[in-house]
């Protein structure tokens, strides 16, 4: 008889932990491959107990991260992307002032390419602080006009050291909510 109730138990206490224990190391192994880069991993779970809960706060927190990594890596490629330009049109600015009859012009030109590299630069700054949330960060009218005479602006420097040369017709109203530097 005490075999008996000792096996019984023994099988109890056993289906209890294999219960418990199973689904915990479930869950640590998906943590362990989210650790190591496996960003789309999710833990399965229909359980409604405390160890169901952990398994969908560990999805809700694997989510977010998801999202602000993507996030991150888009934006430091845009910002990368971005900076190239300017950093071009200084570079051609440079030279364009060391042969340029009008020296003033071509100092305004690098003075405007410098403030936008500072811009972007504080952009990054900025996106850093807000840990890449686009939610977080104050939005603005912006003139699309303005901003599209800018760029024209902006590239005609190019344009001219590459004997093109840009025109516009018409034009475009209307505003943008969003960053100035950003829509541009």
């Amino acid at each position: 008889y005490y075999f008996l109730v000792i096996g019984g138990t023994a099988a109890m206490v056993w289906l209890a932990a294999a219960g418990v224990i199973l689904p915990i190391r479930r869950i640590a192994g998906s943590i362990a491959r989210f650790g190591q880069g496996d960003l789309s991993v999710r833990v399965q779970t229909q359980r409604a107990d405390e160890i169901g809960q952990l398994g969908r706060s560990f999805n809700q927190m694997a989510e977010r991260l998801e999202r602000l990594i993507v996030s991150e890596r888009r934006l430091l490629g845009d910002i990368s992307h971005e900076l190239r330009s300017p950093l071009a049109r200084l570079k051609f600015a440079v030279k364009l002032a060391r042969t340029s009859q009008d020296s003033n012009a071509a100092l305004d030109r690098i003075e405007r390419d410098v403030d936008r590299i500072a811009s972007l630069v504080s952009d990054i700054v900025e996106i850093t602080v807000v840990e890449g949330d686009p939610a977080l960060r104050g939005a603005e009218g912006v003139s699309i006009g303005g901003v599209g005479e800018d760029v024209v602006r902006d590239c005609s420097v190019e344009a001219e050291m590459r004997g093109c040369r840009i025109e516009v017709s018409g034009g475009i109203d209307g505003q943008a909510l969003g960053s100035r530097e950003l829509v541009r």
